[in-house]
C-alpha cells in the first residue's frame, strides 16, 4: 500500500474533509475521495487494457481493506485497528486527520 500517496491524497482534500461536521462525516468525506482517486477496474480490464488500467486495478485492490475499515467506523463512530500492521498506520494517520 502506498501509504505516502494516501496522505497525499487526503492533504490536498484536508479544507474539504475538516469542513465536514462530526468524525462520521469526515470519514465519510475521507473514504469518497479515495473511492474516487483509487478507481474500480475490472479484472480483464487489468490484463487486457492499458497498461494504467493495471495499475488502477492493483492500487484499488491494496486500499480495499482500507475502505471497509474506514466506512465501518464512520458507520459505528468509533476508531478500528486491524491485525494488519501496515494498514493500522494508515487509519492511524486518518484518523489524525479528522481528528484535527
Amino acid at each position: 500500500m502506498n501509504i505516502k500517496k494516501i496522505v497525499a491524497v487526503l492533504d490536498s482534500h484536508s479544507a474539504t474533509i475538516q469542513s465536514a461536521g462530526s468524525f462520521s462525516e469526515r470519514l465519510n468525506v475521507v473514504y469518497d475521495v479515495l473511492d474516487k482517486n483509487f478507481p474500480v477496474t475490472s479484472a480483464a480490464a487489468a490484463l487486457y487494457g492499458p497498461i494504467t488500467s493495471f495499475t488502477d486495478y492493483i492500487s484499488r485492490a491494496e486500499i480495499d481493506q482500507l475502505l471497509q475499515v474506514i466506512k465501518k467506523s464512520s458507520d459505528a463512530g468509533h476508531k478500528y485497528v486491524t491485525t494488519d500492521a501496515e494498514l493500522n498506520d494508515v487509519l492511524k494517520t486518518i484518523y489524525e486527520i479528522v481528528s484535527d
